[in-house]
């Protein structure tokens, strides 16, 4: 019942064009075939009106939750990553740059690899706190700072750059 169609069609070009995003129906028709043809349709999840905030919120969590393990899942299929003299080893969780290993703590590792896997692409540090830290994690965007001086003091001072009052990109050197 959306001002311009049905969920389910919409639900069904959705799918038609080969997207996964993760589909919650929150609707009034709190029929059992209603719910069945939402979940066998496509839909991830579905909850009917009224509902409480929270729990709508641990869904979305936990839809977040299973694409990060689905993306996790996908490493897999590119297992190492090379941006100029710059090289990821995912499945040793190994970096070297210019053939020199470098030790990184986890978290340092996942923002050189976030930054990696789209070089040149400019990150924000709202960005980069989502897809680092996760979306139950509300750390200061300082800690962002800090954690790219780090990895500018272990690596190579300009292998990333700041793109002022926007965030950060990796450079290829």
């Amino acid at each position: 019942m959306l001002p311009d169609g049905q969920g389910l069609d919409f639900l069904t070009e959705l799918r038609k064009q080969g997207k996964k995003t993760s589909v919650i129906f929150l609707t009034a028709r709190a029929e059992l075939v209603d719910k069945v043809l939402g979940l066998e349709m496509g839909a991830n999840d579905y909850m009917t009106k009224p509902f409480e905030p929270r729990e709508l919120l641990a869904r979305v969590r936990v839809q977040l939750r299973e694409n990060q393990e689905k993306s996790l899942t996908e490493i897999e299929v590119v297992p190492k990553l090379k941006v100029g003299s710059l090289s990821i080893d995912r499945v040793r969780h190994k970096v070297c740059f210019k053939d020199v290993a470098i030790e990184l703590v986890k978290k340092e590792y996942d923002l050189l690899v976030l930054l990696a896997e789209s070089p040149e692409k400019v990150f924000s540090r709202d960005e980069i706190l989502n897809k680092v830290w996760g979306y139950d994690v509300y750390p200061t965007t300082r800690t962002v700072d800090t954690h790219i001086m780090l990895l500018r003091q272990k690596i190579h001072n300009d292998l990333i750059e700041t793109v002022r009052s926007v965030g950060y990109r990796l450079q290829p050197l």
